[in-house]
Parts: C-alpha cells; structure tokens; sequence
C-alpha cells in the first residue's frame, strides 16, 4: 500500500521515484559491462525484469519501459542470503566455549 504521501501526489511523482530508482540499477549495471562483469549485469537486468522492468540496450545507451502486465504477486529475492549463513541451532556463535 501506498503511504499518504504518495498517494495524495499521484501517480506522477511515483513515476519519477521510479524513474530514479531504474536508473541507479542502470548506473550498477553500466559499471559492472565497463568491468566486463557481465554475469552481473545480466543479474541485475534480470532482476529488473522481474519487477517488470523491461530493459532494451541501443546504440544510444540502455532504454526501459515497464512491462505491460505486473506479476500478480511479487516473490522476494533468493540470492540475499546464502543459506550456509543462516544461522541454526548447531551454529556455533562468536565467543561461544565450543
């Protein structure tokens, strides 16, 4: 749900927050090609595609429209946190006499 703030802006400023938010990912994106990371960048335009951002590299630089159908549901992301960290209660933790 959207917070009063936004909601009595309109969708207009929620679109420019958008706008800003794609292009800090485009930003991370861009970086890691000039590094020729490109496992990365297709992660993270992956990752946009999957909060329906669709993403279209030109010769002028990379475009994005929003996908014409949203996911019904969004599913959190996975790769966060690996799962040989989450601790457990045979987890030893820092200072512990084991």
């Amino acid at each position: 749900p959207l917070s009063p703030t936004w909601a009595a802006g309109g969708a207009s400023d929620l679109t420019r927050v958008v706008g800003r938010l794609v292009q800090v990912a485009l930003d991370e994106r861009g970086a890691a090609r000039e590094r020729k990371d490109y496992a990365a960048a297709d992660r993270i335009r992956d990752r946009l595609g999957g909060a329906g951002v669709t993403v279209e590299d030109t010769a002028s630089g990379p475009r994005w429209v929003l996908a014409a159908e949203q996911p019904a549901t969004a599913q959190p992301p996975t790769d966060r946190i690996p799962t040989d960290r989450i601790p457990t209660d045979e987890t030893p933790t820092q200072g512990s006499a084991d």
